[in-house]
């Protein structure tokens, strides 16, 4: 098994996948808050380190799954592959959250689309995966150096 594999697999770590979950879970209460007591109005930076977290969360979730199911055949490990899938479905999350939230937000509730606004979201979401991508690593490099 290789040292991605061997690190991301659930049984052998199952507090990887409990951690996230619960970042997950605090992120949501903080959506939910924030929405609640309007901060994304109140406070024009509330949207920034929102965006950055569900990035970086979404990409952890995506690399997890990815390395922690088994099938035949080493999985790719390299920096350049583990950004692509990090980053690039990070990307698509942040990208289906923009949807949502333009036909929620726009066309129920009838507030206009802001492009400038959608861009720093998506560019927001980026920097969150490539966070994520360089604690995967970070952390995968210190399984390696254990197991030395």
């Amino acid at each position: 098994m290789s040292t991605s594999m061997a690190f991301w697999n659930s049984s052998a770590h199952p507090h990887h996948e409990v951690g996230i979950a619960l970042f997950g879970l605090f992120l949501f209460g903080l959506s939910t808050l924030g929405s609640y007591f309007d901060l994304y109005q109140k406070l024009w930076w509330f949207d920034i380190p929102m965006h950055m977290c569900g990035g970086f969360w979404s990409t952890l979730i995506i690399l997890v799954y990815f390395y922690s199911h088994r099938v035949r055949g080493e999985k790719p490990a390299s920096l350049s592959f583990v950004f692509l899938l990090g980053v690039g479905g990070g990307l698509l999350v942040g990208l289906g959250w923009e949807v949502f939230e333009y036909i929620f937000t726009n066309i129920i509730a009838t507030v206009p689309w802001d492009p400038v606004d959608t861009s720093a979201d998506v560019l927001n979401d980026v920097i969150g995966g490539v966070l994520g991508v360089f604690l995967y690593r970070y952390l995968l490099d210190r399984v390696a150096l254990r197991s030395r």
